[in-house]
C-alpha cells in the first residue's frame, strides 16, 4: 500500500521530512468505513467494502464508472470476466496517459513495460478491486484494506495521506491511480542508478521490481527485492509472481480493447465524464435489446425505445423493426450517454396489438383452453369453452406473430391462458361486456369504498391533487388506467359531482388493490354512463354496445374510414333508440364493423387523451382546436347538462368541448 515512508518519494527530498511528519494522522482502524461488508481474495471483490459515499457521491460512480463497477448481484464468473476486461483496458489507458504526460517522448517498449507494471501493482495491492455494488445491501462500496487504512485499487493509506483521502483522492478511481503512479514513477525513473539494477541488469522486469520495493517500503527499501531474507521479502516475491504469471490474462478476452472510461476527462478533474468507449451501436439495429435492468428496447440510431419488462417486448413493433428471436444483452455501461424513452406498456400494447384485451377487461373463451402457472408453463387446470374471466395481466411476445397470454383468476387461483396469435386470436377469446361471477378489479358503474385514510383525489392519473378522500368514502367508478410493468392502477371516479382519479395499488408481483379500495354494492341512482336499451357500456372501447350492434357518436376519422372502406349510407345513418326513457337518434354500426374501423387503441380512431380535459379522449379540428370530448359522463354531469338546456344530447357519449368544460364541475 501507499505508506508513510513512500510519501517521501512523492515530495522527493528529505528536506521535506517535517512536512511529511506533519501530514501523518493516526486515523482509527476502519475510519469512515460505513456499512462494511466482507469480500474474497479474488479479482474485483477483495476485503473489505465500505460505503463509497463517505468520500464522494454515488452519482459520480454511476455517471462515470459503470463499466468498472463490480455488480455482486450477478453470477460471479460472468461478472468477473466482464469486470476484468473493462478494468484491464482502463489500467492500461491510465498508465499510458500518466507516463506520456510525464515523458512525452517515451518509447513504445517503456510504455508497454510501465503498463505491465501498473497491472501487477494493482493486482498486488487490491486484486483489481475498487468500486462494487454489494450483494449484501445493494449499496455502492469502495475496497478498503489494511484494517481500513488502504483505499481502493492502489491502496492509498489514510494515515500517510490524510488530507488527500479527505479530499477524495483515494475514493475517486482515476485520481487514486494517478496519485499512486506518481510515486511509483518517481522510483521507476531513478532505478537506472541503483546498484542492484546495475548488477542484475537494467531489464524492464528488474526496474519494475525496484520501483515496487520503494513504492511499498519507501526510498530505504531500494533494492530490497534482491534480499530474500528481508522481513518484507514476501511482498517483493508476491509482486514478482503477479508480474510474471499475469493471471489477469485468463479473464481478459481482448487485450487490445480500448477503455470505455473517459480517462482524460476524469484525469483533468471532470465531474461529468460518461463512458465513451468503443460500443458499436450498428449491431443494435433490427435487434431486440435487453438492458442491464431487464428493459426491452429497440434502437433508432439516437434513442432507445423501451418497455420496462420483456413480457411486453413485442408491443415495440410500432416503434421499430426487430427480430425478437435475436436478443442482445447490454451491460450497465453500454447505454451511458444514450437517451431512453420508456413507454407505458399497457397503452403501447393495446394501441398496437390487434384484438388484445387490456387489463381490467372481460374475455370469454371461444374454445377449450388451459390454465397454466406461467406463460407456456405448468398445466394447472383444463378450461371449458364459454367461461368468462377478467384480464389481470398481458404478455405479448414474438413481434412477428404477436403471441399473447392473459393472466386470469379461476377458482381463487391465478394463472395464464393462451390468447392466440395475430392470425387466430379471434378463435381463442373474445371481448365481452358480461362480467364473470368473480372479478377483482373495479370496472365502470362499480362502486368502491376508500380503504385508507386521506387518499388523494387527482385531476389526472398521478397528476395535480384536487382533493382528499377519507376512509369509507363511497365513489362511483367511471374507468380504469393501468400503467407500468407492475400493473399500477388508477381509477377514474366521480364524487360529489366532481370527477378525477385515485390510486388503487398494483397487481404485480402481489396485488395490493384491497389495501386501497374495496368493491361494494350500492342502490344509488347514480351511474357512470348512459346507454341505449339492450346495450352496456364497454369501458375498454368507450362505447355502448352488445354482441351485434355498437352505437355512436363516432369520431370524424371513423366516419371517413367507414366511407373509404365502402360502408356507404350506413356510415352516417341515424337510428332511433331509447336512453333513460328518452327517444334519441344515434349512429349504429355492427359491432364487428365498428371493431375493424375503430382499431385497437386507447382512444377511438382520430382521438387522443388530453390532460386539459380530465384525461378524456378528445378530437381536434383542422385548426388544432379541441372540439369534441368523449365520455363516459356520469349522472351528475348529465343532469347539469340537461338543466342548462343541453337536451337529449346530454345522454350521448360525446359532448362539445365547450359544453364539457362548463358542465364538468358543479356550478
Amino acid at each position: 500500500m501507499v505508506s508513510f515512508i513512500r510519501l517521501l518519494i512523492g515530495i522527493g527530498m528529505v528536506a521535506f521530512f517535517n512536512t511529511a511528519m506533519a501530514e501523518w494522522n493516526e486515523t482509527p482502524d476502519y475510519w469512515k468505513c460505513n456499512n462494511r461488508v466482507s469480500g474474497d481474495w479474488t479479482f474485483g471483490i477483495a476485503p473489505y467494502g465500505c460505503d463509497a459515499n463517505a468520500f464522494g457521491s454515488d452519482q459520480h460512480i454511476i455517471r462515470n464508472y459503470q463499466p468498472v463497477l463490480f455488480m455482486q448481484s450477478r453470477d460471479y464468473a460472468t461478472e468477473r470476466n466482464r469486470y476484468m476486461q473493462e478494468t484491464y483496458s482502463m489500467i492500461k489507458e491510465v498508465a499510458a496517459y500518466y507516463i506520456q504526460s510525464r515523458k512525452p517522448n517515451v518509447s513504445r517498449s517503456e510504455l508497454t513495460a510501465f503498463q505491465h507494471a501498473a497491472l501487477a501493482v494493482a493486482h498486488q495491492e487490491s486484486y483489481w478491486s475498487h468500486y462494487r455494488k454489494a450483494r449484501q445491501d445493494g449499496r455502492y462500496k469502495m475496497m478498503r484494506g489494511d484494517f481500513g487504512h488502504g483505499h481502493g485499487l492502489m491502496q492509498v493509506d489514510d494515515r500517510a495521506h490524510y488530507t488527500a483521502t479527505r479530499q477524495g483522492k483515494g475514493w475517486e478511481l482515476i485520481t487514486n491511480m494517478l496519485y499512486s503512479l506518481d510515486e511509483y514513477y518517481t522510483a521507476w525513473r531513478g532505478a537506472n542508478f541503483k546498484w542492484c539494477i546495475q548488477r542484475y541488469g537494467n531489464t524492464w522486469r528488474n526496474r519494475s521490481r525496484e520501483a515496487y520495493s520503494q513504492y511499498n517500503g519507501g526510498p530505504r527499501a531500494s533494492c530490497r527485492w534482491t534480499n530474500p531474507n528481508h522481513r518484507w521479502a514476501r511482498n517483493d516475491k508476491g509482486f514478482a509472481q503477479k508480474y510474471d504469471r499475469k493471471l489477469w490474462e485468463n479473464f481478459v478476452a481482448d487485450r487490445n480493447q480500448s477503455s470505455k472510461i473517459n480517462v482524460p476527462c476524469l484525469a483533468n478533474g471532470g465531474a461529468n465524464c460518461p463512458p465513451d468507449g468503443d460500443i458499436n451501436t450498428d449491431e443494435w439495429y433490427n435487434k431486440l435489446l435487453q438492458t442491464h435492468d431487464n428493459a426491452a428496447c429497440v434502437f433508432d440510431g439516437q434513442r432507445l425505445h423501451c418497455v420496462a419488462d420483456m413480457r411486453h417486448s413485442a408491443c415495440l413493433v410500432s416503434v421499430g423493426s426487430f427480430n425478437s428471436s435475436t436478443i442482445i444483452r447490454l451491460n450497465e455501461g453500454d447505454t451511458n450517454g444514450i437517451s431512453r424513452r420508456l413507454y407505458n406498456p399497457h397503452k403501447l400494447c393495446f394501441d398496437n396489438v390487434a384484438g388484445l384485451s387490456p387489463v381490467g377487461s372481460f374475455i370469454e373463451l371461444k374454445k377449450e383452453n388451459n390454465l397454466r402457472a406461467t406463460p407456456n408453463g405448468e398445466l394447472v387446470e383444463h378450461l371449458e369453452r364459454g367461461q368468462r374471466f377478467q384480464v389481470l395481466d398481458i404478455v405479448v411476445f414474438d413481434n412477428s406473430e404477436l403471441k399473447r397470454f392473459y393472466k386470469v383468476l379461476y377458482k381463487n387461483q391465478e394463472g395464464y391462458i393462451w390468447g392466440g396469435t395475430k392470425q387466430d386470436y379471434k378463435t381463442w377469446t373474445q371481448a365481452t361486456i358480461d362480467s364473470p361471477t368473480q372479478y377483482s378489479i373495479p370496472v365502470i358503474n362499480d362502486w368502491v369504498s376508500i380503504a385508507i385514510n386521506r387518499l388523494n383525489f387527482r385531476a389526472t392519473p398521478g397528476g395535480e391533487k384536487v382533493g382528499v378522500l377519507d376512509r369509507d368514502t363511497i365513489v362511483l367508478v367511471k374507468g380504469l388506467v393501468t400503467q407500468d410493468s407492475n400493473n399500477q392502477l388508477y381509477l377514474h371516479i366521480t364524487h360529489e359531482g366532481q370527477e378525477g382519479y385515485i390510486y388503487a395499488g398494483y397487481l404485480l408481483p402481489q396485488p395490493t388493490l384491497e389495501n386501497w379500495v374495496s368493491k361494494i354494492n350500492s342502490d344509488s341512482s347514480q351511474q357512470a354512463a348512459y346507454c341505449p336499451e339492450d346495450t352496456k357500456y364497454d369501458g375498454a372501447l368507450m362505447v355502448c354496445r352488445n354482441e351485434t350492434d355498437t352505437y355512436g357518436p363516432f369520431t370524424e376519422r371513423m366516419h371517413e374510414k367507414c366511407n373509404e372502406w365502402g360502408g356507404g349510407a350506413a356510415c352516417n345513418s341515424q337510428f332511433t333508440t331509447e336512453i333513460n326513457g328518452e327517444a334519441v337518434q344515434l349512429s349504429r354500426w355492427s359491432t364487428e364493423w365498428f371493431l375493424a374501423i375503430r382499431e385497437n387503441s386507447d382512444c377511438p380512431l382520430g382521438a387522443f387523451r388530453s390532460k386539459d380535459f380530465g384525461w378524456h379522449c378528445v378530437e381536434k379540428n383542422s385548426r388544432g382546436e379541441v372540439t369534441e370530448v368523449y365520455g363516459p359522463f356520469d349522472t351528475s354531469m348529465v343532469q347539469r347538462c340537461i338543466s342548462s338546456g343541453g337536451g337529449k344530447a346530454c345522454y350521448f357519449n360525446r359532448w362539445s368541448a365547450a359544453g364539457f368544460q362548463y358542465w364538468r364541475h358543479p356550478q
